[in-house]
């Protein structure tokens, strides 16, 4: 397959961003190794292109840094915040269906707007949305849950590494003292 002209540029800028966290579009285009003035003004359309996606931050004048090309996949909560304010009224197994959430997470994602009071529930395992906001709302517990699992999973591992260096301390102390008596 062709790589196309914006494909080399982002090449380009990856291979820049290495060693150099801002670069120019002068540095740019050596590195796409751009020869035509046509090129050039091809260069600094996409450069403008790349910025506007967030890929690329200006700095400074005509400095730029490298910030990555961003997924537009949605995520699971996601496409399920769609589903629900497309269809109003859902069972879990729509959001299955349609947004590809296991049953499990589907329902702890409904209670969880339950507790908000964005959803109710209805007869047959139907929620109903009552409280529509336009931004999908956030479960913040279970955030600071998380949180809270990964810094104690830090101070585990920590822990762990104290031990094992305190452990090859002895081990090597040990083997001076055979050392010594041998």
């Amino acid at each position: 397959m062709k790589e196309t002209f914006a494909g080399r540029i982002r090449q380009a800028i990856k291979t820049l961003s290495r060693n150099m966290p801002v670069m120019t579009s002068t540095d740019i285009s050596i590195a796409a190794e751009i020869k035509t003035r046509e090129d050039q003004k091809r260069l600094m359309m996409t450069i403008g292109d790349f910025c506007k996606s967030g890929e690329l931050v200006r700095v400074g004048r005509g400095r730029y840094q490298y910030r990555g090309k961003k997924s537009n996949k949605l995520t699971i909560q996601e496409r399920m915040w769609r589903v629900l304010r497309a269809s109003r009224v859902v069972k879990a197994e729509d959001l299955q269906q349609m947004a590809g959430a296991s049953e499990s997470y589907a329902l702890e994602w409904l209670q969880m707007l339950e507790c908000q009071g964005i959803v109710r529930r209805l007869k047959n395992n139907k929620w109903q949305i009552v409280h529509d906001t336009i931004e999908m709302p956030k479960n913040e517990e279970k955030a600071e849950r998380l949180r809270h699992i990964r810094l104690r999973k830090k101070e585990a591992l920590e822990a762990i590494n104290e031990a094992s260096n305190a452990i090859s301390a002895a081990r090597a102390a040990i083997e001076r003292m055979e050392e010594d008596n041998a």
